[in-house]
């Protein structure tokens, strides 16, 4: 309809292309259509991108009705990991209209729909369900990948993910790559990205030469753009070192896939190191990528066994922290209650700041009348949401001794870190992540 409303408005610009005499009525007729035409032209584009979006759905719908895991999505997925160095998942997920791609941010632990990734990431994931649909649907012959400026979005650090793994899979099967762009930069990109990663040199055809149109790219044009590096410990503290890195504190409230894999490598700097060399700077994206460690050269079976350890110290610690610490409220837990209208809302807002956020301060505060006329039945309402949302907890907070015991009665109900944590690594593990909190993190014992 959309497209038919366009060639319409085409139709009757070009009338008034015949029609007009000369002058300024011609050039602005003659605008117009242009701009009509580039519209067009746009929607022909977008077109073509939900229709090959919507059949790589459908052959996967087709899979999933009788597989768990299709390969095709195991093989995105494979990719992805390797395009975005081990931050996003794919998954197949149920809406309204059917299955769906969805991208997990494992740093964040969340789930984003194709709209609220970035332009770069978008590209990255729907490159990795082509690549791996394509590939998955072959018999006998492989015919050449072509690439016509895919990675005009990404920035280099993006760029040389994915080249290095095209060029991986160039290698493995014995398949051409061909990457076709317009910016001399990107050549120099994914040549430093092949070589990176101990691979053959590309073959470079310059289009330009070839026709006597002009003379190749010089080195200046091809020196791509270089990722700053990670600074090594040489001989640096670990206080030291994590301030030159810039580690973030950890911030028991946040999800645990944010936090720094400083806190967990330390003291080993050289592990620290490796891990953000790698693009694993975050515990989630670590996770993830754990069974590929080796592989990566990230760390030798000793440290891959210890950080596995120590991710599940994690996060049975921040959980055992969050007993009777609850996090603070936000204007949207009021909003989002259902129990607070628009005529108390001010009221309940000004009594929040007063009370610095605290849910069980604004709640007592409310209880002895501090919000005129505010019904009890809202009131349990307002509380009900603040404990469901994590912003109330009357029960006392573990001390440092408590919290180590409940890691320890957290650890054992999974089996797989029971018998591989002592309790020396746990305490000493516990302490660090407590020190690295802000305010050093625990209470005094209580009782």
């Amino acid at each position: 309809a959309q497209a038919a409303g366009l060639r319409e408005h085409l139709g009757s610009l070009r009338q008034e292309l015949r029609s007009a005499d000369a002058g300024h009525a011609l050039a602005d007729a003659l605008a117009r259509e242009q701009a009509a035409l580039d519209d067009l032209q746009t929607l022909r584009a977008d077109t073509r991108e939900r229709l090959a979006e919507a059949a790589l759905l459908a052959e996967l719908r087709e899979q999933h009705d009788t597989l768990a895991a299709p390969p095709r999505l195991r093989e995105a997925n494979r990719l992805l990991a390797e395009f975005t160095r081990g931050r996003y998942a794919l998954h197949l997920s149920a809406s309204e209209s059917g299955p769906v791609f969805t991208a997990e941010d494992l740093t964040a632990g969340q789930r984003l729909q194709l709209s609220e990734l970035s332009d770069g990431t978008r590209t990255q994931l729907l490159l990795a369900v082509r690549v791996a649909f394509v590939t998955g649907a072959e018999s006998g012959a492989r015919p050449p990948l072509f690439l016509d400026e895919a990675l005009t979005t990404s920035d280099p650090w993006r760029l040389a993910a994915v080249a290095a793994s095209l060029g991986r899979l160039a290698a493995a099967s014995g398949r051409q790559v061909f990457y076709l762009t317009s910016q001399p930069a990107d050549v120099g990109a994914w040549r430093d990205a092949l070589a990176a990663a101990s691979l053959p040199a590309p073959t470079i055809l310059d289009l330009a030469v070839a026709r006597g149109q002009g003379t190749a790219a010089g080195p200046d044009q091809l020196a791509p753009v270089a990722a700053p590096a990670v600074a090594a410990p040489a001989g640096r503290s670990a206080a030291e070192y994590g301030t030159l890195l810039q580690v973030a504190v950890l911030d028991p409230l946040r999800p645990w896939q944010e936090a720094d894999t400083f806190h967990l490598a330390a003291p080993d700097l050289e592990l620290a190191h490796r891990l953000r060399v790698c693009g694993l700077a975050s515990a989630g994206p670590l996770a993830a990528a754990l069974p590929r460690l080796q592989h990566l050269g990230a760390a030798d079976p000793g440290q891959q066994g210890r950080l596995a350890r120590s991710l599940g110290v994690l996060q049975a610690l921040l959980a055992a922290w969050r007993v009777g610490r609850p996090r603070p409220v936000e204007i949207a837990d009021i909003d989002q209650s259902g129990a607070v209208s628009e005529v108390f809302r001010p009221r309940v807002l000004e009594l929040l700041k007063e009370t610095g956020w605290d849910a069980a301060r604004i709640l007592a505060a409310a209880a002895a009348g501090g919000i005129p006329n505010f019904r009890r039945n809202k009131l349990e309402a307002l509380r009900e949401h603040l404990a469901d949302a994590g912003c109330l907890d009357e029960r006392p907070p573990l001390g440092t001794d408590e919290l180590v015991t409940e890691v320890l009665l957290r650890l054992a109900a999974a089996p797989q870190t029971q018998a591989r944590t002592s309790l020396e690594e746990v305490r000493a593990l516990v302490l660090r992540l407590l020190g690295a909190m802000p305010g050093a993190g625990a209470s005094p014992p209580s009782g």
